[in-house]
């Protein structure tokens, strides 16, 4: 193995990626589409897919956006190999193993076309039959994982991590003060928890695979852990206290409904520095403004059709206050970024020049299309080569093209539809 987590310096210190969505259901929603493009971005470097999968209550809402057309057909299922973090020390087809939901949602007839050699579970069902115990399936698994996947710092590296986060601050299967946080197995098998249900024994990767991944997913949802959330993400870095901040890492992502990130500071001076996604309120109207400007100045040769002063005007009069605005902020509160949108259009979306190709507008797209789940629609100007090709990979189709009479700035323009498979 590698250095224990203990040991170990801050190579990923940097602050994740942060979405805030509606509810648990756009949690699901949003991790789904989140997982197909790390799959598939992972599929295009190294002709395969390794990831982690989890427990707890959030898969079964990931899960049915996963098989539901049209994510579960943008994913060439049969190159993607499916693991686990950890589970629980019980039958598979008990209803507290973490594999049950997976074979119940995900691995059933007609969801997804995945070839069953490619499901790795830990052998708890074999490890059980032979009375073998939790320690000889942990470390039967770490050498099957350790003999498949690439190495990282002598860890194997996963493309994709995911994991939910405990009201007591844990993941994986790895609880506040354990040992595990100092050892340098990399699979362990974990006492049965006295302080949090299910009181049963688990087995466990060793949470040294976070930082040796190439990206980690986290959600959470509901008001129950809002306080252990914003403690993981705006307090000292101490994962011995909360294990979760492991999680709180760069190139990772956090996926929150309202209610889990009620607590999370959203004003300037909340010392976050990772990104969030909230609505629009007036106070917002002027950074929205500045963004609105610099970016069309920056992408565009021919003059806004109004004035600074005109625009201005109509975000503090308009936008704000009559349409479903979205900001995303960044270091200490500044916004980078916004988006609009009315009944089926997603009508506005700018990022600040300099705040590009970090995946800002993909995440606002993403919950655009969460937000409007039935379709949308949006214009774009022509000569907006970077745009157009941002919005067909997000899967809107060019359906109309304008010669500039729709539009005042008299430039040719091309709507573009995004409409979900039913």
């Amino acid at each position: 193995g590698g250095r224990p987590v203990a040991d170990r310096d801050e190579e990923h210190e940097g602050e994740p990626t942060v979405v805030i969505v509606a509810d648990p259901d756009a949690v699901g929603a949003a991790a789904a589409r989140h997982i197909v493009e790390a799959l598939t971005a992972a599929m295009a470097e190294r002709g395969r897919a390794d990831v982690a999968l989890t427990g707890g209550s959030t898969p079964e809402a990931v899960y049915r956006h996963l098989v539901a057309p049209p994510l579960r057909d943008r994913v060439a299922w049969s190159r993607v190999h499916l693991w686990w973090g950890d589970d629980r020390y019980v039958p598979r087809a008990d209803p507290l193993s973490n594999v049950r939901l997976a074979d119940e949602r995900l691995l059933a007839p007609a969801a997804i076309p995945i070839t069953p050699t490619n499901v790795h579970p830990f052998p708890v069902d074999h490890a059980i039959d032979e009375g073998l115990g939790a320690v000889w399936c942990a470390a039967t698994y770490a050498a099957e994982v350790v003999a498949t996947l690439p190495s990282v710092d002598g860890w194997p590296s996963f493309d994709l991590v995911l994991v939910g986060i405990g009201a007591d601050g844990h993941l994986l299967s790895v609880f506040p003060g354990s040992p595990s946080l100092a050892s340098d197995r990399i699979g362990l098998a974990i006492p049965a928890p006295s302080h949090i249900e299910p009181h049963v024994e688990r087995v466990t990767l060793n949470p040294a695979i976070l930082e040796a991944a190439g990206s980690v997913l986290a959600t959470a949802t509901g008001t129950g852990k809002a306080a252990v959330i914003a403690r993981i993400l705006e307090g000292p870095r101490d994962p011995s206290v909360l294990p979760g901040i492991l999680a709180r890492r760069s190139g990772a992502t956090w996926i929150l409904d309202r209610e889990s990130a009620s607590r999370l500071g959203v004003g300037p001076g909340d010392g976050s520095n990772g990104l969030v996604l909230r609505r629009a309120t007036a106070a917002d109207a002027g950074a929205i403004g500045d963004v609105w400007i610099a970016a069309f100045d920056a992408t565009y040769a021919f003059p806004a059709a109004h004035t600074e002063e005109q625009i201005r005007e109509w975000i503090g009069r308009v936008l704000v206050n009559e349409t479903e605005t979205w900001v995303a902020e960044q270091d200490e509160a500044a916004v980078i970024g916004f988006m609009s949108l009315t009944d089926d259009m997603l009508d506005q979306l700018y990022i600040r020049p300099g705040s590009t190709g970090h995946g800002v507008g993909s995440l606002l797209v993403t919950l655009a299309k969460t937000r409007r789940p039935r379709g949308l629609d949006l214009y774009t100007f022509e000569v907006n080569a970077g745009a157009r090709r941002f919005y067909e990979r997000h899967g809107f189709v060019a359906v109309a093209f304008g010669d500039g009479t729709g539009n005042e700035e008299r430039q040719p323009d091309v709507r573009y539809r995004w409409t979900p498979e039913p």
